[in-house]
């Protein structure tokens, strides 16, 4: 049972370095879409350039911080410094919206006939960041069973 909480504790740290390192990736997406490939963000630029331009910057900026959050809230219980049950619920809400926004992201994978490149490698980020959220939310559950498991066994010897 030690062996399978450290291992899952190990699991934490590496999953929550992940998850910080996609945070960045949010911010590179986000500056490619406003600068390089302007024109296909905004079909009529003009008038609501600029707000389109800084709503996505501030989406961007909440989404690297739930990010951050999520990865050094994990990192930290890996490393058996803090436990929180508030980052798993961030963590199960953030998988509530990035599942289905994947999903639509995959259905418009056969309705898209140009950079086509380019939006199956933005696709196959996006859903490793959403398989990297759910490992990290079963592998934070499954050391809170484990360990309350071993909290009983102990109690009743």
């Amino acid at each position: 049972m030690e062996t399978k909480i450290r291992r899952l504790q190990n699991n934490l740290v590496t999953i929550g370095t992940g998850i910080i390192v996609f945070s960045v990736w949010s911010i590179i997406k986000t500056v490619f879409s406003t600068t390089l490939f302007r024109a296909e963000m905004l079909e009529d630029p003009g008038e609501y350039d600029l707000v389109v331009i800084a709503l996505t910057w501030i989406i961007t900026l909440v989404d690297c911080l739930l990010h951050c959050f999520i990865g050094f809230s994990a990192r930290a219980e890996g490393n058996g410094k803090r436990k929180s049950v508030f980052y798993l619920i961030v963590t199960g809400l953030v998988l509530c919206l990035y599942i289905p926004l994947v999903a639509a992201e995959c259905t418009t994978l056969f309705h898209i006939t140009e950079s086509v490149l380019k939006f199956l490698f933005t696709l196959f980020i996006d859903i490793t960041s959403v398989v990297m959220m759910a490992e990290l939310f079963v592998s934070a559950v499954s050391i809170r069973v484990l360990k309350r498991r071993r909290k009983r066994r102990e109690a009743q010897a």
